[in-house]
């Protein structure tokens, strides 16, 4: 997938935090996304990294075998159950285009969505 649109919230920002990628229609409107997020709430952070394909009934918490990123796209592979919530492949790549500041950004909310996942890697910034 292609992102047109990147949404970051930062980790200091409310009680979630997280990136969504979009392809948008012609009118602007998401057609087409990936959402990831993780609670700040002590007693709602369950470790775990929510996921959401294109709408709610297509969501997993966890099950993120291995995420990269990088200056330019997203790479991730998920546990075959977590594929299977998602109606997607175990593996999925997400290209986009950002600037330095928004690129930043992004890795910040995955850096600490991703905290303390051996699964993580950036390979770029």
């Amino acid at each position: 997938m292609r992102a047109d649109k990147v949404w970051v919230t930062p980790p200091d920002d409310g009680n979630m935090f997280g990136a969504m990628f979009s392809v948008l229609s012609p009118e602007g409107y998401p057609v087409a996304y990936w959402l990831f997020g993780r609670s700040k709430d002590p007693e709602e952070d369950d470790g775990l990294v929510y996921v959401e394909r294109d709408d709610q009934s297509w969501s997993t918490d966890g099950g993120v075998e291995q995420c990269r990123l990088g200056r330019d796209s997203l790479k991730l592979c998920f546990e075959e159950s977590a594929a299977a919530e998602l109606k997607s492949g175990r593996e999925v790549v997400i290209q986009f285009d950002l600037d330095d500041a928004r690129f930043a950004a992004l890795k910040a909310a995955f850096d600490s969505m991703f905290q303390g996942h051996q699964d993580y890697e950036v390979t770029a910034g």
